[in-house]
């Protein structure tokens, strides 16, 4: 007997539409402003070289990047880059 596909939806946890919400895994929502910070630790800049290029405070970078080790559930500047190019936030 032929195994047929199911939807995202008929499982339990899962929804589709928006596509935000993948069985139950949240995909990584990143502001325009975390994108550049992103981009800019991609170029090996630090947070106080990153501060001066955008115009803000350090402790401002340094808390964007909290936030984006936060929501890519990662612990290293390393493994959040990582991440963000698997998912295609950066490239």
């Amino acid at each position: 007997m032929p195994q047929t596909l199911r939807s995202s939806s008929s499982f339990p946890g899962c929804q589709s539409g928006n596509g935000s919400t993948i069985c139950g895994f949240m995909e990584p929502r990143v502001t325009p402003r975390e994108k550049e910070v992103l981009t800019l630790m991609c170029e090996g800049k630090s947070a106080q070289e990153i501060a001066i290029i955008l115009g803000c405070s350090a402790y401002t970078v340094r808390t964007h990047i909290g936030r984006l080790k936060d929501e890519f559930n990662v612990y290293k500047d390393t493994a959040l880059i990582a991440a963000a190019f698997r998912k295609r936030i950066i490239e």
